[in-house]
């Protein structure tokens, strides 16, 4: 950049598993890379479209906590995802709607009020480094930028294009009774009939446990399956793997390539969103239904740029 300053914010208040997230990495299973990228893929878009972003630009995603920074130069903001307090120069402000930023100005996003994971978007986006084309940072493989740290500086693209005159970001979250979509399979042979009623029959719990790897679920009547021992076989993103103890695991954006535990099915894409916003202790159920696919919202997307 020559005729123009380069943009940036400086981070002041942030916690461990705040992250900058992208759409994340495809097509490098076989090199043991995993997706990553924004685990509310929804929430992310509608950040990016709130200030005039391309769907691709890198954002901050937290978990629980917030974030607060100091701009360094002209921007404009806006907060989606978990429903969280907004405070801009220490008074409370809008989430959901784009916030325009003056040099010096303070914003702080409060801790998640309901949901799990908020997602800060900048016009411009954050220009990190990539890697294997893509910004996003995975917990697990710990590929990617680190994890943010107070006294962060971070630098911002320019900008794509203008935010919208009039727009809003409501809140999607799971609800208070969610109910997940998914296909059953690949190996659903592993489990008798009885047993694939008990996994969509009752309400799992959210464990403690889970993270961007995977969200892990306590049910009062664990599974049980037949069959022979699997050599380790590809994981994707929403696979449901049930283990010795009977208990499932959604594997989630950070999830490892690999897993020898039969997988009885998958959540459909579209309600991935509602997983990385699942607070622990909340419950879950599943619905049998045919595979279903993104890519409409991906269209709906990216026809505003």
């Amino acid at each position: 950049m020559t005729s123009q300053t380069k943009r940036s914010i400086t981070l002041t208040e942030t916690h461990s598993l705040t992250t900058i997230q992208d759409l994340g990495r495809t097509g490098l299973g076989f090199l043991g890379v995993p997706s990553s990228g924004a685990l509310d893929r929804g929430a992310f878009l509608r950040a990016n479209r709130l200030v005039g972003n391309h769907p691709s630009c890198a954002a901050i995603e937290t978990t629980y906590f917030g974030v607060s920074f100091i701009a360094g130069s002209e921007c404009t903001v806006a907060v989606t995802g978990a429903l969280c307090r907004v405070e801009l120069n220490q008074r409370a402000s809008s989430w959901g709607v784009p916030l325009a930023l003056r040099p010096n100005d303070v914003l702080r996003i409060g801790a998640a009020q309901q949901g799990v994971r908020a997602y800060l978007a900048i016009n411009g986006g954050i220009d990190g480094e990539s890697y294997f084309g893509s910004s996003s940072t995975d917990l697990l493989s710990g590929v990617g930028p680190a994890p943010l740290a107070p006294n962060d500086v971070l630098m911002l693209g320019n900008s794509h294009g203008h935010a919208p005159a009039i727009d809003l970001a409501p809140y999607l979250g799971p609800g208070e009774q969610p109910l997940l979509r998914v296909h059953l399979g690949p190996r659903s042979e592993y489990f008798n009939v009885q047993e694939q009623a008990r996994f969509l029959g009752q309400r799992w719990q959210i464990s403690s446990s889970s993270n961007r790897t995977a969200l892990r679920l306590h049910g009062s009547n664990p599974l049980s399956y037949q069959g022979p021992e699997l050599p380790s076989e590809g994981i994707v993103t929403g696979a449901i793997q049930i283990p010795h103890d009977g208990q499932p695991i959604v594997f989630l954006a950070d999830h490892p390539v690999t897993g020898g535990y039969p997988v009885l099915g998958t959540v459909c894409d579209l309600d991935l969103d509602h997983c990385a916003q699942l607070r622990p202790g909340s419950t879950v159920m599943f619905q049998s239904t045919p595979t279903c696919s993104r890519d409409l919202l991906m269209r709906s997307a990216t026809h505003h740029y």
